[in-house]
């Protein structure tokens, strides 16, 4: 008979052990408990305080358990323990692991073939009320609810105890302890940008096809119902906006899948994001360009945006030093810096070129020309030492 060092009515057995051990100069590992009895208490939106689990309770929440999120039901175990000063069950070592999983909804025990587990002189019987109880001794200590929503753990340990008797223990063996109720959680209503929204500055281009954005519709969830018989919040979900996506059907088409819609562009552009509002333009209009914007965008001539620069302060460079920007069209109400570069099809510069500047074009229009530029036509308004090479000039 082992020895008794104290006993008690607790809800939390770890805490009560480590608590003894300290007052009572144990190490926690010397002491052990045998579980002589336990009560469970239930508490719902119909019971406002904790009271004893009836046995017409039981019967309910078991025919239906999704009644136990219905109802909002919580659960809570006590135990009537006695510590003791040795291991209670000192010729049986279950060696375990608890895998418990995100929700803690579907714990497994994973019983290793290097636990002690002598059946000489036991018959099968006995063997399994040994495993049953430690079992639900590793369960109240892990606070899990015992004897409720288990409906295949006697099944599996019986199953268990058929294999020690007839072959031999040297693989794991998994017993799932508690069947709970995984929770649905909700989702949010939420734009996902696959590219930073631009600011005054930055721009970004896109191919025909290339997917944009992706917006996700929001969905109530459904609680779930854990081994420590509490309820599993789902969250009510939170909005980044107020309503849908709204966008330009000429310029953008969307699929649906599940609760997203992914948007795409139609056509090879530049990405406008306004407020709650896509589309993708074949114009982009800045008040200048500078050299750290130049790597945004795609050094592809035979796209279809035209750059329109509108740059009215003649002190400022509409298109910055050392930019070099490669476009189907540009049109700059401004001044281009010294060592740009600049490449399309068709060019409109209503202001002066640096000398370092150089223009490479099919159609270029210059007011004051400084720089160098080579075109299949050019037209300059006024020419300052600049360098044209050109197939047309005027």
């Amino acid at each position: 008979m082992k020895r008794v060092l104290a006993s008690f009515f607790v809800k939390d057995i770890k805490k009560q052990l480590t608590l003894y051990a300290k007052e009572n100069n144990y190490h926690s590992k010397q002491l052990d408990f045998h579980i002589k009895g336990l009560k469970t208490y239930i508490k719902s939106h119909r019971i406002e305080n904790y009271e004893e689990l009836s046995p017409h309770m039981v019967k309910e929440y078991s025919d239906n358990k999704m009644k136990l999120i219905e109802d909002h039901v919580e659960l809570i175990q006590a135990y009537k323990i006695d510590i003791l000063e040795h291991p209670e069950l000192s010729k049986y070592k279950l060696d375990y692991t608890l895998k418990t999983g995100q929700y803690y909804t579907h714990p497994k025990l994973i019983i290793n073939p290097s636990s002690i587990i002598p059946i000489d002189n036991h018959d099968r019987y006995h063997t399994l009320d040994v495993l049953k109880y430690l079992v639900n001794k590793i369960k109240a200590e892990n606070k899990i609810i015992i004897n409720y929503f288990c409906p295949q753990q006697t099944k599996q340990l019986l199953e268990f105890v058929e294999k020690l008797y007839s072959e031999s223990f040297d693989e794991a063996i998994t017993i799932k302890i508690f069947n709970g109720i995984v929770p649905v959680m909700s989702v949010s209503r939420e734009i996902q940008m696959l590219c930073e929204k631009p600011d005054e500055q930055q721009f970004y281009e896109v191919n025909a096809g290339e997917l944009i954005a992706m917006y996700t519709e929001p969905s109530l969830g459904e609680n779930g119902f854990d081994a420590h018989g509490k309820q599993i919040e789902c969250e009510t979900p939170y909005n980044t906006i107020d309503h849908a996506l709204e966008y330009d059907k000429e310029s953008i088409q969307t699929t649906n899948q599940d609760n997203e819609t992914h948007f795409f562009a139609k056509i090879k552009g530049v990405v406008n994001i306004g407020t709650n509002y896509l589309s993708v333009d074949t114009q982009l209009k800045r008040t200048e360009i500078r050299q750290l914007d130049a790597p945004l965008l795609k050094a592809d001539e035979h796209n279809s945006v035209e750059v329109v620069i509108d740059q009215f302060d003649e002190t400022k460079d509409g298109i910055g030093e050392g930019v070099k920007l490669v476009s189907n069209a540009v049109h700059i109400m401004g001044h281009i810096g010294g060592h740009a570069i600049i490449e399309c099809k068709n060019i409109n510069a209503e202001g002066a070129t640096h000398h370092s500047s150089f223009i490479s074009a099919i159609n270029a229009h210059i007011h004051l020309h400084k720089g160098t530029v080579r075109a299949k036509e050019v037209k300059i308004d006024t020419l300052e030492g600049g360098i044209v090479h050109g197939k047309n000039i005027d």
